[in-house]
């Protein structure tokens, strides 16, 4: 009879292997943690069914195929059509390698075919050498699937420990065929195999959050030199307004002498014109922070050239408590993020503001946006087309408030096509 805790262990590791398949193409709906609980609910009813129905094929085929297909649409950001693919895919590949290797094992071992339900160690070596070469070919279809350069692409040198696992566990398969071999050394075999299987699993999670890392790390030094650079380009923008307003208010006076001392309406007039288009130079937003003022005025020039209304009202609370790179990394990013959905869509509006509240600074920028925002979760997720080059902006708002014991939060009004952010930063920091 087939042992529960072994059928448990083989379901487990077909939800392991399942889980890696489904993460290395899609993205999460839920957190990492919240699919592997609910990846192991549900291949546990297909261990319970298999041992119920005693081991019976079509009824395994069917409970496999639902639940993978609930693992895949309920945890991964795949559409039902997708799910249903991969999972036939997964399903018809997992079978035919254990109904090859199961008809290999009888062949050389002289047994008939079910007997595995009875050999406990028969059932461990084909157990182990199904899922070897299952999880095999999960990373080799993943690196098909992935584009080329592609961070989860697995490296072709990583495909050689599987390879030679499941190498090693048809030598052990063979010694513990021999007639003399006891059952003490088939088990000792047997255990040896399950280590290299997991062995092979423990490799791929410790390569996979080992590439997150280094992209988290080198997204972060990317981030840092772009605010730099961002903040060198405010202090540049800031020298070349404080010439142009310096031009503009002697240019006004030269014209106001001008027009006194004209006699000729139609000089006068013309004067006066010019005088009010010098008056859009020396006109700025003044709210006693320089780095605050030169981004605003960034941004309302910005919003003009694409045709955005950009209303503005910063005069209670300038955010002067912020340092500079921290002010850029705030409201750098999020005045991007609203001119690039409000230049998407039809309303083409954004109004920022910043006011006291208790003893916080209370940012709110709000844009109109057509498209309800991605999430996962809390978390908003970049729209563009390559999410593993974007979507940092968020991460950096979020990273710089925690210093100032602030927080955040969004909302989306789809009857008015309104995106929200509200951020919260300690003026006594």
């Amino acid at each position: 009879m087939l042992n529960p805790i072994a059928s448990f262990c083989v379901y487990f590791a077909e939800m392991v292997i399942a889980y890696i398949f489904f993460s290395g193409i899609f993205e999460h709906r839920i957190s990492a943690k919240k699919c592997v609980l609910i990846g192991i609910a549900l291949f546990s009813v297909c261990s319970v069914l298999n041992l119920l129905s005693k081991n019976n094929v079509i009824i395994n085929g069917f409970s496999t195929f639902f639940m993978t297909l609930l693992f895949s649409v309920i945890c991964f950001r795949c559409t039902f059509l997708q799910g249903v693919f991969y999972t036939v895919t997964l399903v018809v590949v997992n079978t035919a390698l254990e109904t090859f290797i199961v008809a290999f094992s009888s062949y050389i071992t002289g047994t008939t075919f079910l007997d595995y339900n009875n050999n406990f160690i028969l059932f461990l070596f084909e157990a182990i050498s199904c899922k070897s070469a299952y999880f095999l070919f999960v990373l080799l279809i993943t690196r098909m699937i992935n584009p080329a350069g592609s961070s989860a692409k697995v490296p072709i040198n990583f495909l050689i420990h599987p390879i030679v696992s499941i190498f090693c566990m048809f030598i052990f398969w063979h010694v513990s065929a021999q007639p003399d071999c006891s059952y003490q050394i088939q088990l000792l075999l047997a255990i040896a195999g399950v280590c290299l299987f997991v062995s092979s699993i423990l490799l791929f999670v410790t390569y996979s959050r080992q590439v997150q890392k280094d992209s988290d790390s080198m997204q972060v030094k990317s981030e840092l030199a772009r605010l730099q650079t961002e903040q060198s380009y405010y202090q540049i923008l800031d020298q070349q307004n404080q010439q142009l307003m310096i031009y503009a208010h002697d240019a006004k006076k030269h014209l106001a002498a001008i027009q006194a001392l004209n006699e000729d309406p139609q000089i006068s007039s013309y004067v006066a014109k010019l005088t009010e288009q010098l008056a859009d130079y020396t006109r700025n937003c003044h709210s006693g922070n320089k780095l605050l003022d030169v981004m605003i005025h960034k941004y309302t020039v910005d919003c003009d050239m694409r045709g955005i209304q950009f209303d503005y009202d910063v005069r209670v609370c300038n955010l002067a408590q912020l340092n500079d790179i921290d002010l850029v990394a705030i409201l750098g990013n999020l005045m991007d993020n609203a001119v690039t959905a409000a230049e998407q869509s039809e309303g083409k509006v954004i109004n920022l503001s910043t006011v006291h509240r208790n003893s916080y600074s209370v940012i709110v920028v709000s844009n109109s946006c057509d498209i309800p925002p991605k999430q996962s979760g809390n978390r908003l997720l970049s729209t563009k087309s390559d999410s593993s080059l974007h979507g940092f902006g968020l991460k950096s708002v979020e990273k710089t408030i925690r210093k100032y014991q602030g927080d955040f939060e969004w909302e989306y009004d789809a009857d008015k096509k309104l995106f929200t952010v509200t951020v919260m930063v300690a003026d006594g920091h």
